[in-house]
């Protein structure tokens, strides 16, 4: 009896783990040795993606004009900017950490890191508009902040377009158009 239940607790314990929205990607992106895209490590695509906000910007609001930064203010500004987002979700997932070890409380941790998951891809995609504008990641939070629904709307479908086989290949350029359009 006692072994069924250390079973049971076992396999309920590894699905936690693997259906963990904060670790999934993890583990899949280790088993293909691949690594997080930052304009670092992918300048190119970084590029691409800000261009193509650029162009929606200017289709869908031709009133406002894109102001590049020189490359010196935005070699030093990226980095920064990244740390501070990184700082930022790390204190937003330690609530959901402890919550998930609470036994009882633990049940609607998957919801919560669902929540989570949204919030942070909105915020992740709608920094391409915002850093086309001289925006900043503070800047991003406080106009996302005001339309909160929006915005975890926007992140769920994100998240539920990367989950889909083929649909997630073309998940990043819609989340940009997205974003930019929101």
């Amino acid at each position: 009896m006692k072994r069924k239940i250390l079973n049971s607790a076992v396999l309920a314990g590894l699905t936690g783990v693997v259906l963990n929205p904060a670790l999934s990607p993890r583990w899949v992106m280790r088993l293909y040795g691949a690594r997080r895209l930052t304009p670092d490590l992918a300048p190119a695509l970084w590029r691409v993606l800000g261009l193509l906000a650029e162009r929606v910007q200017k289709r869908h609001r031709p009133d406002i004009s894109v102001r590049p930064l020189p490359i010196w203010r935005e070699l030093v500004r990226a980095p920064l900017m990244e740390l501070r987002k990184l700082g930022y979700f790390i204190l937003l997932a330690l609530p959901v950490l402890v919550l998930a070890v609470i036994p009882g409380l633990n049940v609607i941790a998957p919801l919560i890191w669902a929540v989570y998951g949204a919030w942070i891809l909105a915020l992740e995609y709608c920094e391409y508009p915002l850093g086309n504008d001289g925006l900043g990641f503070a800047d991003a939070r406080r106009q996302l902040r005001g339309r909160r629904g929006l915005a975890l709307g926007f992140g769920a479908g994100v998240m539920t377009m990367t989950l889909i086989p083929g649909l997630n290949l073309v998940a990043m350029p819609a989340a940009v158009i997205g974003a930019t359009l929101m």
